[in-house]
């Protein structure tokens, strides 16, 4: 017996930001917990920075510069969490309307660090379906995997 949930894990949007836009976000960011560097060069001009402050509540940022190219904002999102499941495993299985509450949940969670932009504004770039398999024995694990 096997039990198969198929959903939504992940939903990524991204935007670019001008240089004050970004400057804004990372001062607010240093004041709450997990941020960090990921990766700064100076002479290259490449940065990557991420802020886990809002994991809880299903939500990593990360601002991005390669090469003097212009900043990059990515907001991932685990919607699921976001509309308040704890499960870090459940998936988001959107109906009717839904979408529209999980990115007004996302605005009123990023509104702590005046975020410069809508959600709905920003431009998908990525959303992960996965598929959960549950099975009642390791055997049937093995038999499923061909081992």
């Amino acid at each position: 017996m096997r039990t198969i949930e198929a959903g939504i894990d992940t939903v990524c949007y991204m935007c670019s930001l001008t240089g004050k836009q970004k400057s804004e976000i990372i001062s607010e960011l240093k004041m709450l917990p997990h941020f960090q560097t990921e990766y700064g060069d100076y002479f290259e001009n490449t940065y990557d920075y991420t802020s886990r402050a809002f994991a809880k509540q299903g939500i990593k940022l990360r601002l991005y510069r390669f090469r003097g190219s212009v900043w990059t904002l990515f907001v991932i999102l685990h919607p699921a969490r976001l509309m308040g499941n704890t499960d870090r495993s459940a998936l988001f299985q959107p109906a009717k309307g839904e979408l529209k509450k999980m990115q007004n949940q996302a605005d009123t969670v990023l509104k702590q660090i005046k975020f410069p932009v809508k959600i709905h504004k920003m431009k998908l770039c990525r959303v992960d379906l996965t598929v959960n398999l549950s099975f009642e024995s390791q055997s049937m694990v093995e038999q499923y995997l061909r081992i």
